[in-house]
């Protein structure tokens, strides 16, 4: 019942509010609450200890607010697409050139990594493409587009400066993450997501579309996952 009404609400949004700077806030804050108090632990409970399900509720979550502004709000696409053009990823993987530093002295500084032992490369190989794909059409597609696609256009319009709300967008994007991988409060993740979430958006202030972010979103996180595990 719960998931019914949060659903009925993100979708009568803008059939029921006029359109306007405040009703926009608004949705952006439903959408944004509906992240950071962890519902979704509780909408799809685990199925066992190594199976866990909120992710499904995270990614629709994610999914149903860009549907309600892309077919209800006509805002537009946003840069939205599956397939990255050769201009974002360039200018994603440049950004990934600048955001690896830093990243690294984060890590460096808040827990401490070193690389994978025993990486059989031809399986690495395909552990890479798998999770790049993967990262890349589900995370990162579904993340990008309501972070940098919905909610930096909007604070940079609300304070009328573009690096004010790439920055806001950016916290907020790692306060999302609070309590990943179960842990809460994870300020670990918070940190690291924060670094990436600034990168990725200046990827998408480059281009102009969320692809180039996605890029950026992608690579990093997959650098992360196959090659790196803590000391």
């Amino acid at each position: 019942m719960l998931l019914i009404v949060l659903a009925s609400v993100a979708a009568w949004w803008y059939e029921v509010l006029p359109r306007g700077l405040a009703t926009d806030s608004g949705f952006l804050l439903l959408m944004a609450c509906g992240l950071l108090l962890g519902l979704f632990p509780f909408l799809y409970p685990p199925l066992s200890k190594q199976l866990r399900t909120e992710y499904i509720g995270h990614i629709m979550w994610l999914r149903l607010s860009y549907w309600v502004v892309l077919a209800i709000r006509n805002k537009g696409d946003m840069g939205f697409g599956f397939i990255p053009l050769r201009r974002d990823w360039l200018i994603g993987a440049r950004c990934v050139a600048y955001c690896v530093p830093v990243a690294a002295v984060v890590l460096w500084l808040v827990q401490p990594m070193r690389f994978k032992d025993n990486l059989a490369w031809s399986k690495t190989t395909l552990v890479v493409i798998g999770t790049f794909v993967g990262i890349l059409w589900v995370v990162a597609l579904s993340e990008e587009l309501f972070f940098r696609g919905m909610l930096q256009p909007a604070f940079s319009k609300l304070v009328s400066n573009a690096w004010v709300g790439l920055v806001v967008t950016s916290v907020a994007f790692g306060m999302v993450h609070l309590s990943f991988g179960g842990k809460f409060p994870n300020w670990r993740m918070v940190l690291l997501a924060g670094v990436l979430g600034l990168f990725c958006g200046r990827a998408a202030q480059l281009a102009g579309s969320i692809r180039a972010g996605m890029v950026t979103h992608a690579v990093v996180v997959t650098l992360y996952r196959v090659f790196l595990t803590p000391k």
